[in-house]
């Protein structure tokens, strides 16, 4: 009979621990047991040994997968908290940069009320002209044309001709007049200055003004003569004050409308800066990386799971193959009774059951680290699953965390100068 040498059937480790050898179970030829042999179980057992060092090695790829995948959420996450002073000092730049703009907001709104406050001035200047213009008319109405003893009777038709397309233009000029008269002006600038944290509202007076001055500088030219021959001069000076005060009205309403314009413009600087807070190249990549975590830790936890299953199917099996195993001498008393050269008390048959009880203690270590495993199987899901400072997204909550409060002082910044940021 040949001496019977054991064989490895696979070599094993699982995790660093328990290195070994399942072995082949042999016949008393040397050869592996066969199928339809007296030794038929120990054939089985080959087969059942094979498939449970297929899943042993299977456990091992999977165990390692789930190592490494939980190291590297854990380095990521301590990573991104060592950036937190990255993200405070792009923050701060962002904070700075919208105080600047939130001054140079609060400027323009202070220029654009240095406007309106001198619009009363100018109106009542122009006013004063009306007013002059008014009394103008007034002693032209009054005025006796036929008292010009020195003048023909022609002439005197003309200068009543003259006299009548004044008093027609001064009073078209007067009518023009109410509508930019009675502080009507000062109410639109009110409402632009108070409406230019939402929106912007234009002053414009432009087109009736440009039309009053043509009308009056129409009005300069033909009662010219007139003043000349009649010796009149309020239609002159009145003329004269208004073409000044005009200007003067004109220039207030261009530098108030200027001035809303520029706050209009700082308004939306500033508004955009907040929107665009998390645009900063720090915050954004760190937001990327945050998505591609994300997905990470989603894929882990799935392979986690999946590595329970697989040593909760283990675990029946390896159980079951431990106790096959430590039955090799019962095997082998059921094969005597065909074939002596198979007894348990035969130098093959002590050899036989002492490889088989080698493969059954192996099995049961590998049975008893599947159930162990299994607790590190719940540990590490209760770490993907922790929201705290202590899970996966620790340090990228940390600097959500940052952006946040930013945001929310930012936000504050805004609705102080009564600026809509939603």
């Amino acid at each position: 009979m040949t001496v019977l040498k054991s064989k490895p059937l696979n070599k094993l480790t699982w995790d660093g621990r328990y290195k070994g050898s399942l072995v082949v179970m042999m016949g008393p030829d040397g050869k592996e047991a066969k199928s339809g042999s007296p030794i038929n179980p120990l054939a089985t057992l080959n087969k059942k040994g094979r498939t449970a060092a297929d899943i042993i090695a299977s456990l091992e790829d999977q165990r390692w997968v789930c190592q490494n995948s939980i190291k590297e959420i854990k380095d990521t996450s301590k990573r991104i908290s060592g950036k937190c002073q990255v993200v405070a000092k792009a923050l701060k730049a962002a904070n700075d940069q919208q105080n600047a703009l939130m001054a140079a907001y609060s400027a323009a709104v202070d220029k654009a009320k240095a406007a309106r406050a001198k619009i009363p001035a100018a109106q009542s200047a122009i006013e004063t002209a009306f007013q002059g213009l008014e009394n103008a008319k007034k002693k032209l109405e009054k005025f006796e044309i036929d008292t010009l003893k020195d003048k023909t009777e022609k002439e005197l038709q003309g200068l009543k001709s003259e006299r009548d397309a004044t008093i027609a233009s001064i009073k078209e000029i007067l009518s023009i007049a109410k509508l930019i008269r009675g502080g009507k002006l000062v109410d639109l600038a009110d409402t632009a200055i108070n409406k230019i944290a939402t929106h912007t509202v234009k002053v414009d007076y432009q087109p009736r003004l440009k039309e009053l001055e043509g009308k009056v500088a129409k009005l300069t030219a033909k009662s010219a003569n007139l003043a000349k021959e009649i010796a009149l001069g309020e239609v002159a000076e009145a003329t004269k004050n208004l073409q000044t005060y005009i200007k003067a009205y004109n220039a207030q309403e261009v530098a108030l409308n200027a001035a809303l314009t520029a706050a209009a413009k700082a308004r939306k600087l500033a508004i955009d800066k907040l929107h665009k807070r998390s645009s900063t190249s720090a915050l954004g990549d760190i937001m990327d990386e945050r998505r591609v975590h994300v997905k990470y830790v989603a894929l882990t936890k799935k392979n986690i799971a999946n590595y329970k299953a697989g040593l909760d199917v283990a675990m029946k099996l390896l159980s079951a193959l431990e106790r096959d195993y430590s039955s090799v001498r019962y095997f082998l008393k059921g094969a005597e009774k065909k074939d002596k050269s198979y007894g348990p008390e035969t130098a093959y048959g002590k050899a036989t059951v002492k490889a088989g009880l080698g493969n059954s203690v192996l099995l049961g270590k590998w049975s008893h680290y599947a159930k162990s495993e299994l607790a590190y199987c719940k540990a590490e899901m209760k770490y993907l699953n922790d929201q705290s400072a202590q899970g996966p997204f620790a340090g990228f909550d940390k600097v959500q965390k940052m952006m946040e409060e930013a945001q929310i002082t930012s936000r504050e910044k805004l609705r102080a100068h009564g600026l809509n940021c939603d």
